[in-house]
């Protein structure tokens, strides 16, 4: 599913659960640390659950987003519940990210629409038609590939995941 395979698997999270102990071949780290270049070694994978808060100004992870994902063979998921947070920091890591997993919320429904108003301004009705779709399963995700050489038809997907039937969302 990503190629070339990661090797490593570290994830930062902010409340330990005990499920982590029954994952296995993932390192579990408490909190986002300062040197987080002690964690990297072949291809590893971040992820970043629910610390966005805590690290959302912090200069190291602008890094890691801006100049590590690209030059330190690493790639970083972040888990966060809202698109937008504040400051400067953190918009800048929100336009190095290559992929978005967007879930339904209840909550606020418009943060959902001004991201399809930046990302389709003239379509922005298709892109909330694919999120509607893409989400109106429990558990439902759309992804919204913003890599440079993905090709513009399949920039909106869900259902990605091995044995799935995958769909993609063009506009008419």
């Amino acid at each position: 599913m990503i190629e070339p395979a990661i090797e490593k698997v570290i994830w930062f999270y902010g409340i330990y659960q005990p499920l982590y102990d029954e994952i296995p071949d993932v390192t579990f780290v408490e909190g986002f640390p300062c040197d987080y270049k002690s964690y990297i070694g072949g291809r590893t994978l971040f992820v970043i659950d629910d610390l966005i808060a805590e690290c959302g100004n912090s200069k190291e992870l602008v890094k890691l987003y801006t100049k590590g994902s690209h030059h330190l063979n690493i790639s970083v998921f972040t888990i966060s519940q809202n698109i937008f947070h504040k400051g400067a920091d953190f918009r800048e890591i929100s336009l190095n990210s290559h992929y978005l997993f967007l879930f339904k919320s209840r909550r606020d429904v418009t943060q959902i629409a001004h991201l399809g108003r930046q990302l389709y301004p003239r379509k922005t009705k298709f892109f909330l038609e694919a999120f509607e779709d893409a989400t109106k399963q429990p558990f439902g995700y759309l992804l919204v590939d913003l890599k440079s050489n993905t090709e513009e038809n399949f920039r909106l997907r869900t259902s990605i995941l091995p044995g799935e039937m995958t769909c993609i969302y063009q506009p008419k």
